[in-house]
């Protein structure tokens, strides 16, 4: 019998993406080394987790180095801001030649539920 493949609506599932070619100007702006900030908005039950959950999954075929975090209540500003000191950081490599900006691949913060 073959397997059957049920996909839950209420379940964010970032291989069931219809906004591919938006999420990919996402990264590619990311990319470009420009800082800029996206503001993804909705109703609920849109599609904006499964974006972001999409660009996270994708995000290193384009060089982009993604972090992404799920907000909400629970996102503690200290967890935060250690979080992206310690992926941000300079690899050892990097500091010994001081090729960080050749070495390190542009970073996208991507933050979820905020509220």
């Amino acid at each position: 019998m073959p397997e059957e493949l049920f996909l839950n609506p209420n379940e964010p599932n970032p291989n069931f993406m219809v906004y591919k070619e938006e999420a990919r100007k996402v990264i590619l702006k990311a990319l470009g080394g420009k800082s800029e900030c996206f503001w993804v908005l909705g109703k609920t039950g849109i599609g904006k987790t499964t974006f972001l959950l999409w660009i996270n999954q994708f995000a290193p075929l384009y060089r982009v180095h993604p972090i992404y975090f799920h907000g909400g209540e629970n996102l503690k500003f200290e967890e935060f801001k250690e979080r992206i000191l310690k992926e941000t950081k300079a690899s050892f490599f990097s500091r010994v030649f001081r090729k960080r900006k050749y070495i390190e691949k542009p970073v996208l913060i991507m933050i979820d539920e905020v509220e």
